[in-house]
């Protein structure tokens, strides 16, 4: 047999055994690791959206919440625990169903060594965070997974059936997360050329990715679930079309300094967030080796390495030129299927190698196993921040708020927790928008006849002033003289703030780093929060100096060793503004 043949599937020498293994092994290690609650950014969201069967922002990733439902019903921890596991398991089984496809890239490795191979993601930052927590890029890769286990035998046989399963998992991926789902198609595509299948293939390959991308039937059918505890309202074919293609989230990844990006910084900035993935020694090590076996490799047939790479290019280009943010958890979600098969390029290589360098294959991927730099792990800081801030409602007042993950934390907290019902929610990013208004008077007190619709058609006039409670950061031109009246009162803003607000607010802030674990990203977002509140605090008059610094200070506090561009600018605007006017001549 040739050196670079597949060998047979042998239960002797535990081919059969290594997935089994691996997804006990790394589903076993995330039950353990993963996150005890609701987190910040889209956890809270997912979690509730799936617990109701209702939808979550565009374009709604409706297959995400159909696997995930199921793990709700387990006996275990709260809601969103659940929903947390679920990631983790789904990630156990992706890495899973990659071992055979190592095997058959690499035929000459031992099963020891692929098996090692697909533990070690489970340990990188990276991926081991969307194993952690309620999110879509689990089953995103696991979708990718799927799919690359398909074009490989198209790509081998031209085998028309796994066409045919490759076009669905592409339509349940597009049916998952859009972007990600149609990276994948060039890839797909590419390879069907080369294998050239029958046209039958080609239709079927079609119909079935139709089939996959029915999902979002789901779309319509619950668009009034989950009372406010959902996005949208897509019951006609204008907000149904613009919901899929999320025409209205795509506002949301672009940022003011997309114009004039530097496309070489950001290319340092994901070769050094990939190289951070192993660590510099891991790294090092393992590039060395592939370098060394990757001529070989070429010259012994590129067409998994093709494949890979027609896999790893589209992907890296869905999020390269956006600005680069490594403190974004999603930017792990969408270069995973990249890290993955960077591995699997790597096992490729090495697998036509000389020996000696497997055991540097073996090891290069556990050189860090540092998988929670961020110190999420046992963290309910995100849990307590939002229980605080509905702390300071009062019954029957109204919570404007300013933040997508605070608003996607009050969905949780509403829906799976059944807590402060009496509270009418709302963000003020979309408050123009007519699924809001049409949600809020779903729900109750706030009736069709309700102060909640009313309260909505009259923003701001009828938030002022007794019981309406604001975020630091809601927009003050939105406000009218509303704005001129906010003064902070605790965390939140009110028109008419308690006596002796300064100390109340100091109490607040000072009780965060007391009550437990502050990982990464409660840190970031309570720094924003300060920023926010002294970006506010600059724009009323007179001035309060003395409070801005404290909210700065607050927020260089929560980011040591950190530059922030946003507070340089605040400090510089504060200098200006307390600086004496310049004297005549």
């Amino acid at each position: 047999m040739p050196e670079d043949a597949p060998t047979a599937p042998n239960s002797a020498d535990g081919t059969r055994l290594a997935p089994a293994v691996i997804v006990a092994a790394v589903g076993a290690f995330l039950a353990l690791t993963c996150l005890p609650g609701v987190h910040w950014h889209d956890t809270g969201e997912f979690a509730a959206t799936t617990w109701w069967w209702s939808l979550s922002h565009p374009p709604s990733h409706p297959v995400h919440a159909m696997w995930t439902r199921p793990f709700l019903w387990l006996p275990t921890g709260d809601l969103a625990f659940r929903a947390n596991l679920a990631s983790g398991a789904t990630l156990a089984l992706a890495l899973g169903l990659l071992q055979p496809l190592l095997r058959r890239w690499a035929p000459r490795l031992p099963v020891a060594l692929t098996t090692l191979l697909c533990l070690a993601p489970a340990f990188w930052p990276a991926i081991w965070l969307q194993g952690a927590r309620a999110e879509v890029y689990a089953l995103m890769l696991l979708l990718f997974v799927g799919v690359l286990r398909c074009v490989e035998p198209l790509q081998r046989t031209g085998d028309a059936r796994a066409f045919i399963g490759a076009g669905f998992l592409i339509g349940l991926a597009g049916a998952c997360h859009s972007l990600l789902g149609l990276a994948v198609v060039p890839l797909t595509v590419v390879v069907a050329v080369r294998a050239r299948p029958p046209a039958r293939a080609w239709v079927l390959a079609g119909v079935a990715g139709v089939a996959g991308l029915l999902a979002y039937a789901y779309l319509p059918l619950r668009a009034h679930a989950g009372l406010d505890a959902g996005w949208g309202n897509p019951t006609d074919t204008a907000r149904f079309v613009d919901t899929v293609l999320a025409r209205d989230w795509q506002k949301n990844l672009v940022s003011e300094g997309t114009t004039g990006l530097d496309l070489a910084a950001n290319a340092v900035a994901f070769t050094e967030y990939g190289l951070d993935q192993l660590g510099l020694v891991g790294a090092l090590a393992l590039g060395l080796a592939v370098c060394v076996a990757l001529p070989g490799a070429v010259r012994s047939g590129a067409g998994p390495l093709a494949a890979g790479v027609g896999l790893l290019v589209p992907v890296l280009a869905t999020r390269f030129f956006y600005p680069f943010d490594a403190e974004n958890p999603d930017i792990g979600g969408y270069l995973a299927p990249a890290l993955l098969t960077a591995l699997a390029l790597a096992a490729f290589a090495l697998g036509r190698g000389p020996r000696w360098l497997w055991p540097v294959l073996a090891l290069s991927p556990f050189a860090r196993l540092d998988w929670d730099p961020g110190e999420r792990m046992g963290s309910r800081a995100a849990e307590s921040s939002i229980r605080r801030i509905f702390d300071e409602v009062p019954p029957g007042g109204v919570l404007v708020l300013a933040e997508y993950g605070t608003w996607f934390q009050a969905w949780w907290m509403r829906a799976l927790m059944a807590e402060r019902p009496d509270v009418l929610v709302v963000y003020r990013g979309r408050l123009g928008q007519a699924w809001v208004a049409e949600r809020a008077a779903r729900v109750n007190p706030f009736g069709a006849a309700g102060p909640g619709a009313v309260r909505l058609a009259g923003f701001p006039d009828a938030f002022d002033p007794s019981d309406a409670w604001f975020e630091a950061g809601v927009e003050r031109r939105r406000l009218g003289p509303l704005a001129d009246r906010l003064a902070p009162a605790g965390v939140l803003w009110r028109a008419a703030p308690p006596a002796g607000r300064a100390e109340v607010e100091a109490a607040w802030y000072a009780r965060l780093p007391a009550e437990g674990l502050i990982d990464r990203d409660t840190a970031l977002s309570w720094a924003f929060q300060h920023a926010l509140a002294a970006e506010t605090l600059l724009a009323m008059r007179p001035l309060d100096e003395l409070r801005i610094r404290f909210h700065l200070d607050n927020a260089r506090s929560l980011l040591p060793g950190h530059g922030d561009a946003m507070l340089d600018d605040l400090e510089a605007r504060l200098r200006e503004a307390v600086s004496p006017a310049p004297q005549g001549l």
